[in-house]
């Protein structure tokens, strides 16, 4: 909020249930298998625990799917979605 960008421009990655609810809130909603059953079945994408390296998995994917001119690449949960730079889902 301090740069400007509303929640729908963050990406946040689930590492816990604590997070669940953060993730609910982000344009781009990622989870780690080790954040639960609530926050994997709503995640866009969802990865390994973070003992297996998902944590690693999770951030190269959002710094791919990043604008390098720094603000990330809209997320639009509509059908079609898949073009804007995140995939619906990823398991």
């Amino acid at each position: 909020m301090e740069r400007g960008l509303s929640l729908s421009h963050i990406a946040v990655i689930a590492a816990s249930p604590l997070d669940t609810a953060a993730m609910l809130e982000a344009g781009c909603a990622l989870a780690l298998v080790d954040a639960g059953y609530e926050a994997c079945r709503a995640a866009d994408a969802v990865f390994p625990a973070r003992a297996e390296g998902g944590l690693q998995e999770a951030l190269a994917f959002v710094l791919a799917a990043c604008d390098w001119a720094g603000a990330p690449v809209a997320h639009d949960p509509s059908p079609g979605a898949q073009q804007q730079g995140f995939p619906a889902r990823v398991r």
